[in-house]
């Protein structure tokens, strides 16, 4: 009676391993590496407040996207849908080139020089697709955040602004002897006109061309103009009109789409 006691205290052990070994998933580097995409480089971002100078920055700039749908649909080329998603998360920070104010209402206090740009967001684009060219429509939902000095954009209410823009993405092959690696021109916009209302504008535009044979690795620049309110908190805590632009150049790394 002890033994079959034992005997049945080791199999429920066992199958509690074997169930539990199954809770594990294993991803493999080239199954991470299809799911996710990096930018990194040099950024150039500045706010002018309306009726003011311009403040300008530069720094590092790091992009992560992860894909959601499109890392799990088998995009062959014979297929004509196309996706192209991703969650995202992009980070500068530099310091500002501008000359520092000074404040008489802080204490004194000189402008520090550290800057800081931020965005996150998941985009959606789907179209048709041949071998040699593809076409791309869908929406971006962007959050910003961006600081040069002592202005922000936006202050503190609300702590980001957010953009739902329409986003097109064209694709076309320069190499006819290698399909896979394509070419790439975005263009954002949310269809706001810059203007001193409260409305948020938002326009990008994105260039992507491929220098590695699978299509990989990219050269990448993009240039951006916001419109909205910022806070000067070293000449007023008022918020005014602003423009933010940012230039940015680097290497984009990731398996198209």
């Amino acid at each position: 009676m002890r033994v079959r006691f034992w005997i049945y205290i080791l199999l429920f052990t066992l199958s509690f391993k074997n169930s539990g070994a199954q809770e594990y998933i294993y991803v493999s580097a080239s199954g991470l590496a299809k799911l996710t995409r990096v930018e990194f480089g040099y950024s150039q971002w500045s706010l002018t407040p309306k009726d003011s100078t311009i403040r300008l920055a530069h720094g590092l700039t790091l992009q992560e996207q992860i894909k959601t749908i499109s890392g799990f649909y088998d995009q062959k080329m014979e297929k004509a849908l196309a996706i192209h998603d991703a969650l995202y998360f992009k980070l500068n920070f530099g310091k500002m080139v501008s000359a520092p104010h000074y404040s008489h209402s802080f204490y004194g206090e000189t402008e520090k020089k550290f800057s800081t740009l931020t965005e996150f967001g998941y985009f959606l684009c789907a179209g048709y697709k041949t071998k040699k060219w593809s076409i791309m429509l869908g929406p971006d939902i962007k959050f910003t955040r961006t600081s040069v000095g002592g202005i922000s954009f936006p202050g503190l209410d609300p702590l980001f602004y957010r953009t739902i823009s329409f986003m097109i993405r064209g694709e076309f092959v320069i190499n006819k002897n290698n399909l896979s690696n394509r070419s790439a021109l975005v263009f954002w916009t949310n269809l706001k006109r810059l203007s001193d209302s409260s409305t948020i504008s938002n326009y990008s535009g994105l260039i992507e061309i491929p220098f590695s044979k699978n299509g990989r690795y990219k050269f990448m620049a993009q240039y951006t103009l916001m419109g909205g309110k910022s806070n000067d908190n070293f000449r007023s805590l008022k918020p005014i009109f602003s423009k933010m632009t940012e230039i940015r150049v680097g290497i984009k790394v990731g398996f198209p789409p």
